[in-house]
């Protein structure tokens, strides 16, 4: 289940469509109170941004909008689950173990122009060299 800053239920398609159409903002706002004080987000779709920083009496008066960098953070921001999984644990991903998968990339193989001519190059005197064997 996904919640907006103001308690209403969307869907993952609204979420995604926000997105696509730089509707999505995150909302932050320094979070008082309990035992770990830090920095709350919730979403909105609406696309209004604002900036309270510093123009407040107080610091814990401060709110303000960051647009999201893809639709994954915008999901886990919004994701609210009544039996306490996180979102990562509700999908069946755990973000540590993708990352282990892929070898630590973030993404793909690079294969720019340069780095296959420089390959061609190398192969051009032999490769790459031996192994030296030491005792």
């Amino acid at each position: 289940m996904f919640l907006l800053f103001d308690g209403s239920e969307v869907s993952g398609e609204q979420i995604k469509e926000a997105h696509e159409t730089g509707r999505a903002r995150i909302t932050c706002a320094h979070k008082y109170g309990g035992t770990t004080p830090g920095i709350s987000r919730s979403l909105r779709l609406d696309g209004e941004d604002y900036d309270t920083r510093g123009t407040c009496y107080s610091v814990w008066d401060e709110t303000w909008t960051i647009a999201p960098k893809s639709i994954m953070e915008c999901m886990e921001t919004a994701w609210y689950s009544p039996s306490g999984l996180s979102f990562w644990e509700s999908i069946g991903k755990n973000p540590a173990a993708e990352l282990g998968r892929r070898g630590g990339k973030k993404g793909g193989r690079s294969r720019s122009p340069a780095k296959i001519a420089a390959a061609r190059e190398n192969g051009k005197k032999g490769g790459r060299p031996p192994k030296k064997q030491t005792r």
